[in-house]
């Protein structure tokens, strides 16, 4: 990820006629736009180690749709209103139908579990916690840039190329903290070293 944002910065990011190249524009951010997109990159990276650890423990076909689901339906609340932009009425319309799949996943998943995997509450309430995060890291990104001119954004605010660039360092330099933590303290099975990590 840190790499494929870096080959973007320096190439769509960089060319053309138009606003900031990717070093100028780096070289010109705030800090605080900068922690605010570097933020949003540890959030999000939190949030999926934990969406991981729920769908080691209830499945993908469980701690996916209600984590990523509940991140999708707090996340447009939160960004609307931190900002609205766009048609309300179309955005709570999808926010509703969002809601309403979770819920029929939710008993179509009750209909046919089986005793192979058993719905644990620890999933349930690690998915839970996954969306919650989740929700929040892209309202940190997006206050690092400016949201009304992309092209040639304001004096300390990052295009976007520049934006996914820092959060994609923040996902990366969070992930010796957090796999560190999942390594040591596992939801599920025996703690595991550093040297059983790359054996694979």
């Amino acid at each position: 990820m840190l790499l494929f944002s870096l080959v973007l910065a320096f190439t769509l990011g960089s060319f053309g006629s138009e606003g900031r190249g990717f070093l100028e524009d780096l070289g010109q951010v705030d800090r605080s736009n900068l922690f605010s997109a570097f933020l949003g990159g540890v959030i999000f990276n939190a949030s999926n180690i934990l969406l991981s650890a729920a769908i080691a423990l209830c499945g993908m076909s469980v701690a996916f749709p209600v984590g990523v689901g509940l991140a999708l339906v707090l996340g447009v609340l939160v960004n609307y209103f931190g900002a609205a932009k766009g048609d309300p009425l179309f955005i709570f319309i999808g926010v509703v139908l969002i809601a309403a799949a979770i819920v029929m996943n939710g008993l179509a998943y009750k209909k046919a579990q089986t005793e192979k995997r058993k719905l644990t509450t620890r999933g349930l309430l690690i998915s839970v916690a996954a969306g919650i995060i989740m929700a929040f890291f892209y309202r940190f990104v997006a206050a690092s840039m400016d949201l009304d001119n992309f092209v040639d954004p304001a004096p300390g605010k990052m295009t976007p190329y520049t934006a996914v660039f820092v959060f994609a360092v923040g996902v990366f330099v969070s992930n010796f903290l957090f796999n560190t933590l999942a390594m040591r303290f596992p939801v599920d099975g025996a703690p595991v070293r550093f040297s059983d990590y790359f054996k694979g």
